[in-house]
């Protein structure tokens, strides 16, 4: 009995080890995008429990390399390895659920999975879990909860948690405000690239409500989510430029931010550079100009341009008529920039 037990244990070994060469082989394989090689060694690993494996079967099924994308073959694979407890595939399944993609979406699954896949300390299924307690999406709405898990995600590096964190912070929703802590998680985020943290962190230094004013900080930070098409920032530094708060007045600069903003659709720019170009601030004076971007501001949700900029007896009956084409053809440009 007792080499009977010594055999079984060292044929399992070997089963093993065998395992671990077909994954290693697979990887390989898959590095070098021969995914029907990898299927195939992966696919004998997974059958043996290795979840790495069923991991990378589903993530073939799932994103179709090689094959024909099947979803729900990878929720299959995906549930295989979360039900062994692999963390990663706890978040992937998640996922699925909380889209609906290859199973039927259930937002209390998705929590489900999140919160196995969170207590392993995966940030993402942390973060995610934060945004349901923030939300109250399949769970009782909570900001502590939600703050509680925006907090362990922040701490492991994840800029969207820093700043919603910080957001959390700020507002006083599920304790008590505290606008350092926020500058701080702010600072954190938008130094990872997160634009909405960038331009929280530039109004945190324009302002004056209970910390110190940094000018100079809240350009820098004000020009970083600008570049990174945040229509809220181009606004905003547009604004200061106009009114010379923080900066050198430059209405030739107010200009410029007011159009990029205006050609992704920010109302408020649009009703301003209207104004800009009615009264010849920052660029020449032009009342079919001024007229066309109040309407657009109108369309995107302004009030309706003034009797006075409508009746402009400067603009013939042919060219309001025309502007009035232009106007119900117009959409929102998509920028070339990348926001994260």
């Amino acid at each position: 009995m007792k080499y009977q037990k010594l055999y079984f244990t060292l044929l399992l070994l070997a089963n093993v080890t065998a395992v671990r060469a077909d994954y290693q082989q697979g990887l390989l394989a898959f590095q070098r995008q021969d995914y029907a090689t990898a299927l195939s060694g992966w696919t004998q690993d997974a059958l043996y429990g290795d979840t790495l494996a069923c991991v990378g079967v589903a993530e073939i099924y799932l994103r179709g390399l090689g094959v024909k994308a099947n979803p729900k073959q990878a929720a299959e694979w995906y549930r295989k390895a979360a039900t062994l407890g692999d963390a990663s595939a706890q978040y992937q399944l998640a996922n699925l659920y909380e889209q609906g993609k290859g199973v039927i979406q259930s937002d209390e699954m998705a929590i489900e999975w999140y919160q196995k896949a969170a207590e392993q300390g995966v940030p993402g299924a942390q973060y995610q879990l934060g945004l349901h307690y923030y939300d109250g999406f399949g769970v009782t709405q909570s900001y502590q909860k939600a703050g509680e898990w925006f907090n362990k995600a922040a701490l492991q590096g994840d800029a969207r948690a820093q700043y919603r964190a910080g957001i959390l912070y700020k507002n006083a929703q599920g304790g008590p405000q505290d606008l350092k802590q926020a500058r701080d998680l702010f600072l954190l985020s938008a130094t990872q690239g997160h634009t909405d943290a960038q331009l929280e962190l530039a109004q945190s230094y324009a302002s004056n409500k209970g910390q110190k004013t940094d000018c100079e900080q809240a350009l820098v930070w004000y020009k970083k989510a600008a570049q990174q098409c945040s229509i809220n920032a181009q606004y905003e530094l547009a604004t200061l430029y106009k009114s010379g708060t923080c900066v050198n007045k430059d209405l030739v600069s107010a200009v410029s931010w007011l159009q990029r903003a205006s050609d992704q659709g920010h109302a408020r720019a649009q009703y301003t550079l209207s104004g800009m170009y009615q009264h010849g601030l920052g660029v020449k004076a032009d009342p079919l100009a001024a007229l066309k971007w109040a309407m657009i501001a109108h369309k995107s949700g302004a009030a309706k341009p003034d009797a006075t900029l409508a009746s402009n007896k400067k603009i013939s009956a042919k060219e309001h008529k025309k502007l009035k084409k232009e106007v119900e053809l117009w959409h929102p440009k998509i920028p070339k920039c990348a926001r994260t």
